[in-house]
């Protein structure tokens, strides 16, 4: 695969002189390669390492925005890293505050709406209590233990903080 080449001078004496010269070879030491590849390896698991102390506070923050709800107790990221890290962290935590804070705001206007119209369905029920038309009055007690209902599960929403899954039902008027 080397080729040879021969060149032949002629001397100042005036004898001919030949040289055969050779393609240069490239001739690496076993233990270079090997050097070589052991920094190689480093390097690819250096790269690695770094790549995935990069990302770690990223999938933290997925797995944290992951379990937001109003059901699960909160749990504020641990705000330290790198700068943007940081950053994003603090506006996490402060997210999920105020999400916490609206859900408690909403939660008690819930329970006292809820707890404010029992007065006025009691004061109805006594009212109809007092009709002569007995179908008429029937009709608004089946009503007002409707409403009844609807308050116990309003204030029973607002104490659980959970909603109750009921599949949606087709609700018939009767007047």
């Amino acid at each position: 695969a080397y080729r040879r080449q021969r060149q032949m001078c002629i001397r100042d004496s005036g004898t001919p002189l030949a040289v055969d010269m050779d393609e240069p070879r490239l001739q690496i030491s076993p233990w270079v390669l090997g050097a070589l590849a052991l920094q190689l390896a480093l390097l690819v698991g250096l790269c690695a390492w770094a790549v995935r102390a990069a990302t770690r506070p990223l999938s933290t923050l997925a797995d944290a925005a992951d379990a937001l709800g109003a059901d699960r107790p909160t749990v504020p990221l641990a705000e330290d890293g790198p700068r943007e890290v940081v950053r994003a962290a603090v506006a996490f935590n402060h997210m999920q505050q105020r999400i916490q804070a609206h859900l408690q705001e909403r939660m008690q206007i819930l329970a006292a709406v809820s707890h404010d119209l029992q007065t006025p369905i009691t004061r109805l029920r006594l009212r109809a209590d007092l009709l002569d038309d007995t179908t008429l009055r029937d009709k608004l007690h089946a009503d007002l233990a409707e409403m009844q209902s609807l308050v116990e599960e309003g204030i029973a929403y607002a104490r659980s903080s959970q909603a109750v899954r009921e599949p949606p039902q087709l609700s018939l008027i009767h007047i």
